[in-house]
């Protein structure tokens, strides 16, 4: 038990400094983008590509990127402090402090929190994706990453329900006793 723990700790820990990190890359790109509009186009490249295969982005798209980047930077640090909760919850199981108090509002904290994220980034996606970089197909080929985030989420909503029901149980047997 405690090795299955350890892996998920170690996994957590490993997403928070990835997504710790690409919110802060995501500012500085944001930030380079104001100032220099082909950088900003540059990063419009790497990251969209547009419906038609003979279209090139102009300027004109590039100018939106920092607002994009700065937006995803700040979804970012959300999910960044939404795992951190998460983590905190499974350090706690590894100590052996099982079914207390705060627990289940702690994994309901992080799965809806993890779920949100999921639906704002599809959401921050599809609506830059289509509105101003012209690159429809974000609608389709976003769906698999909006799953898999928000399947998580349900997933970590499972054990809130289970440490709701496991904190009650153990009420129960203190009252009992």
């Amino acid at each position: 038990m405690k090795h299955h723990l350890n892996i998920i700790l170690l996994a957590l820990r490993i997403m928070i400094v990835v997504a710790a990190c690409m919110a802060g890359y995501n500012f500085i790109c944001a930030g380079v983008s104001v100032y220099d509009t082909e950088t900003g186009l540059v990063f419009l490249n790497q990251s969209f590509s547009p419906i038609g295969s003979g279209y090139k982005y102009s300027v004109y798209e590039a100018q939106f990127m920092p607002y994009y980047l700065a937006t995803y930077g700040l979804l970012l640090i959300y999910l960044t402090r939404v795992l951190i909760t998460l983590r905190k919850c499974f350090a706690r199981l590894k100590k052996g402090d099982i079914f207390y108090e705060e627990q289940a509002r702690e994994f309901r904290r992080a799965g809806g929190g993890i779920i949100i994220f999921a639906k704002c980034r599809y959401l921050l996606m599809c609506a830059f994706g289509a509105i101003c970089f012209k690159a429809l197909q974000l609608f389709v080929t976003e769906i698999p990453v909006f799953l898999l985030f928000y399947f998580v989420g349900k997933l970590v909503l499972v054990l809130y329900h289970m440490a709701e029901k496991g904190a009650f149980l153990r009420e129960e047997n203190e009252l009992t006793i």
